[in-house]
């Protein structure tokens, strides 16, 4: 079943309106997460993308595993990706871009998002 322009935005909205990034988390690794955002598909793929800062100028202390969760309205687990940054190659900036397959009717579903890091140790 395609979605309709209004329900793309409507689901697209919903989802941005309740994000939530980490902040703590991200901080505690020398990166912030911002300017995230939001596309929503015909076939109802979300896909979900932020830029990641450093900080502090200088080389991670860590390889880093960007998490962006989907939940339903009952706060439930509907989808979840990740992305890997590795310390090496990180020049202080770079924008990840994270899909979610509309399987299970995650489009339909998702109404929040959370953002963090992790450290790979």
């Amino acid at each position: 079943m395609e979605l309709t322009a209004e329900e793309r935005d409507q689901i697209r909205t919903q989802i941005a309106q309740n994000t939530e990034v980490l902040d703590a988390i991200n901080q505690a690794l020398n990166l912030k997460i911002a300017s995230v955002g939001y596309s929503v598909s015909k076939n109802g793929w979300v896909e979900a993308m932020c830029d990641v800062i450093a900080i502090k100028t200088g080389p991670l202390r860590h390889d880093i595993y960007i998490k962006f969760n989907l939940y339903d309205k009952n706060n439930n687990l509907v989808a979840a990706e990740e992305d890997y940054i590795d310390k090496k190659d990180f020049g202080g900036y770079t924008t990840l871009t994270f899909n979610f397959f509309s399987g299970n009717d995650v489009a339909q579903r998702a109404r929040s998002a959370r953002v963090f890091a992790v450290a790979d140790h």
